[in-house]
């Protein structure tokens, strides 16, 4: 998906970063009367592979997956939704399939990051994390420090959010768990 002059030649324009070999590249297309431009996504590729154990693997599907992982309240998702373009991915549809494919509970996208994608029944930690990327992206902290492995937005939102786990009312589960992301660079 790299970029394309109308001459048909590539080009990279102002913003635009070639993904890393370990990256992955996805376009997110939304029905046509929604008014949604269409999202370009890069992830990171999942972790995994000969030799690896399990235990080295970290996704989160749902809170349902992980006991004593606070669920996102209807009223936080609300409210997020006050200020981003929230989709929870229904069964059967591209969205889920993407999640499911990168082993990912949630994802966050679009100009500044301000439209997220989340399971059903997503974890609080989650929906927080995909809302901070949006102020990362506001404040220039993602461009800055880039967008995967240590480092980068994806450990500086996980640090802010372990450094604020009494403001924003995190379990100890949320914290271990954003602390074993954090450590691998997720």
């Amino acid at each position: 998906m790299t970029p394309i002059q109308e001459d048909g030649q590539e080009y990279s324009p102002p913003g635009y970063q070639r993904p890393f070999e370990d990256q992955v590249e996805l376009i997110v297309s939304f029905p046509a009367d929604s008014g949604i431009e269409p999202l370009y996504l890069v992830f990171q590729k999942r972790a995994g592979g000969a030799g690896e154990g399990e235990s080295d693997k970290m996704s989160m599907l749902s809170a349902d997956d992980l006991m004593e992982v606070e669920p996102a309240s209807s009223e936080l998702i609300e409210a997020i939704s006050r200020k981003r373009y929230v989709v929870i991915a229904q069964p059967g549809s591209e969205e889920l399939r993407m999640l499911d494919y990168f082993g990912a509970e949630a994802s966050v996208g679009g100009v500044d990051n301000t439209h997220i994608l989340l399971r059903e029944n997503p974890s609080k930690a989650a929906v927080l994390e995909e809302f901070l990327h949006g102020t990362q992206a506001k404040l220039g902290i993602t461009d800055r420090l880039g967008t995967s492995g240590l480092g980068s937005a994806e450990t500086h939102v996980k640090d802010f959010m372990i450094n604020h786990k009494k403001m924003l009312n995190l379990s100890n589960e949320d914290v271990q768990i954003l602390q074993i992301l954090r450590d691998k660079g997720l």
